[in-house]
């Protein structure tokens, strides 16, 4: 298995379940490693470039030995090699954070607060876990049944 497919393999594992805490790992460690990668390569490929520049100049300046020139020309590709593929870890992982993110703005769905188990509107007890739902607050001077986001009541306007 080469290195791109394990990361994308990664990245398509943590797309499937965005929201989960598994995904949430996966992103932040193919973030942080891109994230190196990149920099690392980056860096490295603009310091041989200008150490190529530099020998170069002063090897046909003073007709000096070619052969200094061939260590930064050589430890260019590596370098940007790294930082290639760390540019494209960084943009996986980055790709499970805007699918999350869209995911969210687009999912219709309530789920569960202990278990993120997907709930139905109805549901007074999560199917999965078994943990109470709260769909509803109850007026503690009239009784009457508000919505969660409530923060007095329809009926009788006390203070939920």
């Amino acid at each position: 298995m080469g290195l791109f497919s394990y990361f994308q393999n990664l990245a398509a594992k943590a797309k499937k379940t965005t929201n989960s805490k598994e995904a949430k790992q996966i992103k932040d460690k193919l973030i942080l490693i891109g994230a190196i990668m990149a920099a690392v390569g980056g860096i490295g490929a603009f310091l041989c470039f200008v150490a190529f520049g530099i020998l170069g100049f002063n090897s046909v300046q003073n007709f000096g030995s070619f052969f200094w020139v061939l260590i930064p020309f050589f430890l260019f590709i590596p370098f940007a090699a790294v930082g290639g593929i760390g540019a494209f870890v960084l943009y996986l992982g980055i790709g499970i954070q805007i699918a999350k993110v869209a995911t969210n703005f687009l999912d219709q769905n309530s789920y569960c607060p202990s278990c993120g188990d997907v709930v139905e509107p109805n549901e007074r007890y999560c199917k999965k876990c078994g943990a109470p739902l709260l769909v509803s607050k109850i007026c503690s001077n009239c009784n009457t049944e508000n919505d969660m986001e409530s923060k007095y009541c329809k009926n009788c306007g006390h203070m939920l």
